[in-house]
């Protein structure tokens, strides 16, 4: 279905056109209850006539959900700002989107009067869709005029050779090298800057330098009483040293900072120069760690096994890299380090070693098992450039005998007692014995003696 919404058209006004030099025709349509919210743009006709340029336009994919204003802003020298021809219609598809609006399709048609005294070339032409929620998109086409003027030639600008006397070469001042007091700067202190300037011509001098100096941010400023220096004079091929004072602040991030420089400077014949440098300086954030005491019994068992924990916090303003907690100690063997990673400032972690306690000799060259050991906790981290630290934290205890060897101590006289009490009857049941056969061997000869003297026969 074709709907035409509005159509002007108004003649063009009678009267000599000497020159445009921008020329704009503002194509404004409201459409209710239409609005764009994504459209393409299709150029269905672009003719250029002896007096007028006809274009056609077709959009496609607006929903209909509000109005929308058309633009078109025309480049200068096709035509008159205003009145033109223009209509635009719309197709209304049945299609639906998910949010219940219907996506249609416009053809806008238009007609640009050309001047009579028009110049061949391309001239540029921008639509723009804009709709009630101030979604704008711009399409462009261009124009081609061939059958006007052409453009007049440009003439040539004559070159003149210059009669005057060839200039003296200026002086060139430049930072020739700089030394930092502190590396890396910490936040919170002063430093300075040792500069090394250098007249780098070989006939002229430099006449009233002045050095300015302050950082690119207010985190790096000057600190002295002034931030300017004045030099009265550098000789040729001549060098000065000068000397900036500086400080960091508290709250500075951890990063580079640079120092901008900039020196003014004269010649003989007093014409003025002025030179700007930069240089860098590396601003770090001190450090503050701190943990929890470890907490180990004063005496282990061995065989024992004891989880050993610690609490780190970052209490400083910048971050820490690589964070572990290990432990080492004779006697004692630790399942694993504790890998905490990169420690944000104002953060904490918990760091938990499982320790397996065996004897002093197991891993060291003691002579003893048991007693007194000592070791530490060692706590490691990387600040921004990855320089390591490390922290130790002392530990100490005393190894003894296994559980279970004291139970077997404690059992083993009472398993004496009664060998020994076993034995003891053994004795005496034996003793016993010894004595009742000697006994009976001793009664048996008395008998034997009693009858051989009865009967008075030997043999018996």
């Amino acid at each position: 279905m074709n709907i035409t919404f509005n159509k002007y058209k108004a003649s063009i006004p009678k009267r000599k056109i000497i020159s445009i030099l921008l020329a704009t025709i503002i194509l404004i349509f409201a459409f209710t209850p239409t609005a764009y919210a994504g459209a393409k743009m299709q150029v269905v006709k672009n003719e250029v006539g002896k007096s007028s340029v006809d274009i056609s336009l077709k959009f496609s994919d607006v929903l209909t959900v509000g109005d929308i204003n058309v633009t078109a802003s025309i480049g200068s020298g096709l035509g008159q700002t205003f009145p033109a021809s223009f209509s635009m219609n719309r197709v209304v598809s049945e299609y639906l989107d998910s949010g219940g609006n219907h996506s249609g399709t416009y053809a806008l048609d238009f007609s640009i009067p050309l001047l009579s005294s028009k110049m061949n070339g391309t001239y540029p032409i921008a639509i723009t869709i804009t709709d009630d929620n101030g979604n704008t998109d711009t399409f462009s086409l261009n124009v081609s005029i061939t059958n006007g003027a052409n453009p007049p030639t440009p003439t040539p600008t004559p070159k003149v050779e210059s009669t005057s006397t060839r200039p003296r070469p200026e002086p060139k001042l430049i930072i020739q090298k700089y030394s930092v007091s502190k590396d890396p700067i910490m936040a919170g202190e002063e430093f300075e800057i040792d500069l090394t300037l250098l007249n780098t011509q070989d006939r002229y001098h430099t006449y009233n330098v002045l050095l300015t100096y302050t950082g690119e941010s207010v985190e790096v400023l000057p600190s002295g009483d002034s931030n300017a220096i004045y030099i009265d004079e550098i000789e040729d091929e001549e060098t000065h040293d000068v000397t900036l004072k500086m400080k960091a602040r508290l709250d500075a991030e951890a990063k580079p900072y640079k120092i901008n420089i900039n020196m003014t400077y004269e010649n003989s014949g007093r014409t003025g120069y002025t030179v700007t440098e930069s240089i860098v300086v590396e601003v770090s954030q001190p450090i503050r760690i701190s943990h929890d005491d470890v907490s180990l019994t004063k005496t282990v068992n061995a065989g024992d096994s004891i989880p050993l924990s610690m609490q780190v916090i970052n209490k400083g303003k910048s971050t820490l890299f690589n964070v572990q907690v290990s432990m080492e100690m004779n006697g004692a063997i630790p399942d694993a380090s504790a890998y905490l990673g990169n420690m944000e400032q104002g953060t904490s972690e918990m760091a938990e070693i499982y320790v397996f306690f065996g004897t002093l000799d197991m891993n060291s060259d003691s002579k003893e098992k048991y007693g007194y050991t000592e070791g530490k906790m060692l706590l490691t981290y990387e600040d921004e450039y990855g320089k390591e630290y490390n922290e130790e934290i002392p530990l100490s205890t005393t190894i003894e005998r296994p559980v279970f060897d004291d139970l077997y101590t404690k059992e083993e006289p009472e398993e004496e007692e009664k060998v020994k009490a076993g034995q003891w009857w053994v004795s005496i049941a034996l003793l016993l014995a010894i004595g009742i056969a000697v006994f009976g061997f001793v009664s048996y000869r008395r008998k034997v003696e009693k009858l051989r003297r009865e009967y008075g026969d030997n043999s018996i």
